[in-house]
């Protein structure tokens, strides 16, 4: 499973975020949720965050101010959601390498498809990280263990 953190100042919204969409079944748990992007950020910055699902329009901070920072400080998928369709958005979540830019209202299909993207994005960062890097040695003896495994019952020391 894979840490979220939603963000909408609207408790209405926030609350048909985090509980009218089946989360767990596409491998995500929402970890926390934040009506102040503020306090958002001092939750990320101390506990391990995956994905980070945030309106753009909201005070104190806005989304694109937040995803500005939490980019410099750890990797992070960042997804914004908003009513406007505004080019200096738009603009600016392609500068913070957002992952995806969601109108309002948020359509089911919309939403799942983004988040099956960030899903196989995630898993496949997981593989790299699981795979060690080798070096002259350690290939060696991995290529022999692969040999091995595949040729078990004729294998020789000569081979």
């Amino acid at each position: 499973m894979y840490n979220l953190v939603i963000i909408d100042d609207e408790q209405k919204i926030l609350d048909g975020m985090v509980n009218l969409f089946p989360w767990e079944e596409i491998g995500f748990t929402v970890a926390a949720q934040f009506t102040s992007p503020v306090k958002a950020e001092e939750y990320i910055q101390k506990n391990p965050v995956d994905v980070v699902l945030t309106d753009i329009e909201m005070p104190g901070m806005n989304g694109l101010e937040l995803c500005s920072r939490l980019s410099k400080n750890r990797p992070v998928k960042l997804v914004l959601f908003s009513s406007y369709q505004n080019y200096r958005y738009l603009r600016s979540a392609i500068q913070l390498s957002v992952v995806d830019y969601i109108l309002k209202p948020v359509k089911y299909s919309e939403l799942l498809s983004c988040f099956a993207r960030i899903r196989e994005a995630l898993d496949g960062e997981r593989e790299k990280e699981t795979e060690t890097p080798r070096g002259y040695y350690e290939k060696i003896v991995a290529d022999t263990v692969e040999y091995l495994n595949r040729n078990y019952q004729n294998a020789s020391l000569e081979e």
